[in-house]
């Protein structure tokens, strides 16, 4: 019992600490409404880690599908004799952006609902959320 308390325990710190990171993630990218942290197993697929404030929730179908576009934009790099990994995706619609980050082994994916002229160019808030990413990195270990 005690190992399911100490279990519990820790998963709602973890919640509690999440539900501050999507504050900043609001701060930083206005019109958030909920992340997924997201990483591989031992076979390489991915695996579902934490969700926090999305209304409607992803599914392990969704994240398949974002670790294909990773897998696919990284290839598509290539394709352009680029060494680099894409570490960094957004896709900007008319009123949606769609964000994936990789940290530490990891993936934050979010969505912001946005305004045609927001979101031209996102240095600035790509710097905040890489932070955010270490803060998070650090509650996870």
């Amino acid at each position: 019992n005690r190992c399911i308390s100490a279990q519990d325990g820790r998963s709602s710190r973890l919640r509690r600490i999440f539900e501050t990171k999507l504050q900043t993630l609001v701060e930083i990218f206005p019109g958030t409404e909920g992340f997924v942290i997201y990483s591989l197993d031992e076979n390489m697929e991915p695996k579902f880690e934490h969700q926090v404030g999305t209304r409607t929730k992803m599914t392990a179908d969704d994240i398949g599908l974002c670790d294909n576009l990773f897998k696919y934009a990284n290839t598509f790099g290539e394709t352009f004799n680029s060494n680099e990994q894409c570490t960094i995706i957004h896709i900007r619609g008319q009123g949606h952006l769609f964000s994936l980050y990789t940290f530490a082994e990891r993936f934050l994916v979010f969505w912001t609902k946005i305004e045609p002229h927001m979101y031209q160019e996102t240095s600035n808030e790509d710097a905040q959320v890489l932070e955010l990413c270490d803060e998070i990195r650090q509650n996870l270990v």
